[in-house]
């Protein structure tokens, strides 16, 4: 994606959706409002300074564990949040803040999963 073509929206518009047939997904096995998750995250970083500059501040400002690898030719951050209860639109919000903070550090928010508890 050049930035010519790059639009903030339709890239938020593009997680969202993806979200909510993640969410579909779950929901097809068992995962209800309130159910409690631990999701798993990962961006695409442009080298190894701005991933480790996410993984810092993903540190300071949550508590979730991350960690930087590598990737042929890009910088991977991955990381998970603790257990906590969700519902769609808690998760939307997630993404939306996820992709927005990823955004800061020249970082691509590469979308998120989950496992079936």
């Amino acid at each position: 994606m050049t930035d010519d073509d790059f639009s903030v929206a339709d890239y938020l518009r593009d997680q969202l959706t993806r979200t909510r047939m993640t969410w579909f997904k779950l929901r097809e096995h068992g995962v209800t409002d309130g159910s409690e998750l631990q999701l798993d995250f990962f961006y695409a970083a442009p080298t190894n300074s701005r991933a480790e500059e996410l993984k810092a501040f993903l540190q300071q400002e949550t508590d979730y564990e991350t960690r930087v690898t590598a990737d042929r030719d890009q910088w991977i951050v991955r990381g998970h949040t603790q257990r906590v209860a969700l519902s769609l639109a808690i998760v939307e919000q997630w993404v939306d803040w996820m992709l927005n903070v990823g955004l800061q550090f020249e970082c691509v928010f590469d979308g998120w999963g989950a496992e079936v508890p």
